[in-house]
């Protein structure tokens, strides 16, 4: 697993979402210690089917003694809430980013076949360039950098992975882990009701609705991610 280290008494752990890699945090970095960013652009680009378990039960394999505050966006998110329930005494906090605990529905699963059939015939440049429509140069810069760090092989097994996920309602219906969901007002890839309804339920869970954004929050709202990353250290 890649990662980056470095020593403090509190630990976090950095999952992005797809099609990004740990690049995606570096100007939202404090100058604080105890980070670890995974690289999941590396951890996908294997020969052999693998899910999102499985990246959680391998980060989790590799916790030390010290609890973790996870942060996770996206795809990221969907990992972060599979380590909630395989290492709860592990996590003290986890704050989950435009991300969600549902499974995808039918039509999402037809749109990921899809785009695995787009990426497996060699055009997935075309998928980067459909992610960063609208942005301001040094963001489609910077998403098209990450998008092209990403194998074929690594973005087919990302989107089969995300394709067969759980749903992971469950899991938070009964957590005693601080989570705290941050969403996009705008953000019309995530139905927000489900969410709100576990928040309502279960006090270890909120939910924070960001005004003006999207579904791309660390690039829409970066100071805002940024004093949460500072809150956590």
């Amino acid at each position: 697993m890649n990662k980056e280290n470095r020593n403090s008494d509190n630990s976090i752990v950095l999952l992005h979402g797809y099609g990004e890699t740990s690049e995606i945090w570096n100007r939202l970095l404090p100058c604080g210690c105890g980070i670890k960013k995974i690289n999941l652009a590396q951890t996908f680009d294997t020969p052999h089917s693998i899910t999102l378990k499985d990246i959680a039960s391998t980060i989790a394999g590799e916790l030390d003694g010290t609890q973790i505050t996870l942060i996770a966006k996206s795809m990221g998110g969907y990992i972060a809430l599979e380590m909630m329930s395989l290492a709860p005494d592990r996590i003290k906090e986890a704050i989950i980013i435009s991300s969600h605990p549902l499974a995808d529905s039918a039509t999402k699963r037809k749109a990921r076949d899809r785009e695995m059939a787009l990426i497996n015939s060699g055009r997935a440049h075309l998928l980067g360039h459909t992610f960063t429509s609208g942005d301001e140069p040094a963001v489609r810069n910077l998403k098209l950098k990450m998008w092209n760090n990403w194998s074929s092989r690594a973005l087919v097994n990302a989107t089969s992975a995300m394709a067969q996920r759980r749903d992971t309602t469950e899991i938070l219906i009964s957590t005693k882990i601080k989570t705290t969901f941050i969403l996009g007002e705008d953000d019309s890839s995530i139905d927000k009701a489900p969410i709100l309804e576990l928040a309502a339920t279960n006090p270890c869970i909120s939910v924070v609705i960001v005004d003006g954004a999207g579904h791309w929050l660390l690039h829409e709202k970066p100071e805002f991610i940024s004093t949460i990353i500072n809150r956590c250290l």
